[in-house]
């Protein structure tokens, strides 16, 4: 079989997202890959290519990128091949022709994600080098059936606690709710395991990732506020596909211990359900033993987790 990876072009997108939508629940479509390429940094060593045949059609596509909240030195990788051009050699050469161009621009590690069950996938990431990291746990609940009223305890609990419990749009407006919900969500989020030594992203070009997301809904981020401080969310997005991911929920570690987590996530199913959604999904990192005892007691099923790899390049 004959083709050719050359760099990416809008022309491309197309192929791109038939590819991408194929082999997951969550739709994209071209309008967000032309978001994506806005919000990069000129800075940021980044390069998208394609695998295509003679006719231009694309048979697989990949990206290295010099993601600025990984460790520095690392890159990000993603390689996906269509599936009826899968296992011919592909996805080896994107990677191999993605690798050459990361180690010439600096970066020294690239880091990529497999299905833990896919064993062609592992296998493959073995071959290259990719080592294993460490794994995220992917759990879904279905909230037709979920009930609130056994968790009623965790809410009035933290309110005799002295905290209030409300949501991003009642507190703030404008920038100052970026500022105060970016003064929570870094000191929390670099708390989870993995995350304790990557760079801590800029206030405007967090803020701009925010107000890009077209799934970031300011009524969907659920606070626990002592005072008139912000310690603790939790964030829901509804996505296209209908389902609703529970992306991330942390304390300030100053607060823990109290319950928070628990009533902030309840706070979040109950208003996920409320929409209609049927479906809420969250993933965790394996060490993080006291965000998956949470997910376990409100009813969450584990799923098929992902690896996390990495391969060193230079």
């Amino acid at each position: 079989m004959s083709y050719q990876i050359r760099e990416a072009t809008p022309a491309d997108y197309p192929g791109i997202v038939a590819i991408a939508n194929a082999q997951t629940k969550e739709p994209t479509t071209v309008e967000a890959l032309e978001r994506q390429e806005q919000l990069r940094r000129p800075e940021d060593a980044y390069l998208r290519v394609v695998a295509a045949d003679a006719a231009g059609a694309v048979l697989g596509y990949g990206f290295a990128w010099a993601n600025p909240i990984l460790t520095p030195g690392h890159g990000d990788l993603r390689i996906r091949v269509a599936g009826r051009y899968g296992r011919q050699g592909i996805g080896t050469a994107l990677e191999t022709h993605l690798a050459a161009w990361a180690a010439g621009v600096g970066i020294g590690a690239l880091e990529a994600d497999v299905p833990e069950d896919d064993a062609h996938a592992c296998a493959w990431a073995d071959r290259l080098g990719y080592e294993r990291q460490y794994q995220l746990y992917e759990s879904h609940l279905a909230l037709p059936t979920w009930d609130p009223a056994p968790f009623a305890g965790a809410l009035a609990k933290v309110q005799a606690h002295g905290y209030r419990l409300s949501t991003v749009a009642r507190e703030a407006e404008g920038e100052e709710r970026l500022r105060r919900l970016y003064a929570v969500v870094m000191p929390a989020h670099h708390d989870i395991p993995g995350w304790e030594e990557r760079p801590q992203p800029s206030l405007a070009l967090w803020s701009s990732w925010v107000t890009a997301n077209p799934h970031w809904n300011p009524e969907a981020v659920f606070l626990a506020v002592q005072g008139d401080d912000w310690v603790g969310l939790s964030e829901v997005h509804v996505l296209e596909s209908g389902r609703a991911y529970n992306s991330f929920t942390g304390v300030l570690r100053a607060h823990r211990g109290q319950g928070l987590a628990l009533a902030l996530k309840v706070m979040a199913l109950d208003w996920t359900k409320a929409q209609g959604v049927a479906e809420i999904i969250t993933d965790n990192h394996s060490l993080n033993h006291p965000m998956l005892a949470v997910n376990r007691k409100l009813g969450y099923v584990p799923q098929s987790g992902t690896l996390h790899l990495c391969r060193q390049l230079v």
